[in-house]
Parts: structure tokens; sequence; C-alpha cells
């Protein structure tokens, strides 16, 4: 690699990288401002999370247009090298939301003596259409707060959820 290869593939990966920053910021408004709100952030673990998101999404994206770039390059053809990054890139990107998505706690359910975090992934939804109301969604903005109650073996409604 010439210097001069290397300088202009580098203030390219440059402008990749802020680019990334840039979606790195709106998935961290996302993330922590939706569906991770302080502090199910630090007991969740979301912070490694993001950093996972982010290392994949930040980093990936600009060294290999560190490595591709090349000025000497016909344009059409490094519209077609971008376009592949960009592509893989999002697509790691929807991957990585879909995957936190399903990690994001859903209801705050206070069980007897303790409460319990309850994500996403933890719910079955094909049974959200029998549950009471306003409990029949997933709520994207941060948990809600439910009670749980116990059954006792000798109610009628144990029998029937056995």
């Amino acid at each position: 690699m010439t210097p001069a290869r290397f300088k202009a593939a580098a203030k390219a990966a440059l402008i990749h990288f802020s680019g990334g920053l840039g979606v790195a910021a709106l998935a961290a408004a996302l993330m922590f401002g939706l569906w991770f709100p302080y502090p199910y952030s630090i007991i969740l673990g979301a912070n490694t999370l993001f950093l996972l998101l982010c290392g994949v999404d930040v980093v990936c994206g600009p060294l290999l247009t560190l490595v591709l770039y090349d000025p000497a390059k016909a344009r059409s053809k490094w519209l077609i090298d971008i376009g592949l990054i960009l592509t893989v890139q999002c697509a790691a990107l929807v991957y990585g939301l879909y995957s936190i998505a399903l990690t994001r706690p859903v209801w705050l359910a206070f069980e007897g003596d303790r409460l319990r975090i309850v994500k996403a992934v933890e719910v079955h939804t094909q049974h959200l259409s029998q549950a009471q109301p306003g409990l029949t969604s997933l709520p994207w903005a941060g948990p809600r707060l439910i009670a749980v109650r116990t059954l006792d073996k000798s109610d009628p409604a144990f029998v029937e959820s056995v």
C-alpha cells in the first residue's frame, strides 16, 4: 500500500467511522432511552450488548473501507464495494438490534416477596391473547409494573392452568 493510497483510504475510513458513530448514537438512544431505561440497563447488562453491537458496526465497516478503498479504482466498482460493505453492516445492525429487542425488559413482576424482571424472550406470545386487558401486548418503552398472585393448589384456577 502506497502512502498516497493509505492516506486516501484512511480519509474514507474516517468518514465511514463518523457515519457509524451517528448510527451508534441512534442505537444508543433507542436502547437506553426506550428499551433499557436506568437501572435496567445495568441490571440486565445492556451496556455489554451495546458495546458488542457497536464493536461490530462501528469498527468492521471502516476497517473494510480502509482495506478496499483505492482512489485508482473506477467509481462504479467502488460504489459496488461500499454498497456491499453497507449491506453487510446494516444486516449486522438489524440482527443485533433484533437480538437485543428480545432481551428488553417488558414487565417488572411483584411475586409474593420479590421483584422479578421479565424479558420479552421469556414471554410465550401465543398466550398473550388470553391475558388480562392491558397485558395483551409487550411494551416497547420500558417495563410495566405488574403483580403476580401465586395459585393455591386447591384453587380451581390452578387445576385449569396445569
